[in-house]
Formats: structure tokens, sequence, C-alpha cells
């Protein structure tokens, strides 16, 4: 899905067509949505991040108090 999201940004900014490329994106999008085990991985990866900006708000509290 980057790449394709990659793919299409560069062609925009070169000012090519991508209707096709969007519309190929937005089904792979939605395959990925409907798949359990994707699902999971991003839910995982959310509450990762959320963790690692607490932690990183209590190092930065830490160092600057």
């Amino acid at each position: 899905m980057e790449q394709s999201q990659r793919k299409i940004h560069e062609a925009q900014s070169q000012g090519q067509q991508v209707s096709d490329d969007i519309q190929q994106l937005q089904l792979l999008q939605q395959k990925a949505m409907n798949n359990e085990t994707l699902n999971g991985f991003f839910k995982a990866q959310e509450e990762f991040s959320k963790v690692m900006e607490k932690a990183n708000q209590i190092i930065t509290r830490e160092l600057f108090s």
C-alpha cells in the first residue's frame, strides 16, 4: 500500500493521470481493512505508538525538570 501511495504521489507531482491507480489503492485498502490479521496489526501498532509517546513524555519531563 505504501508503495502504491508513493507511486501515486510521484505521478501526481509530475502531472500524470492517476485515477486508475487511486481506484486500485482504494480496493487494496478495503481488502486490508477487512483482513482480521492486518486489523490486529494496525491496532497493536497504534497502541504501541501511544505507549512510546507516553514514555517519551516521561523521559523528556525527567531530563528537563
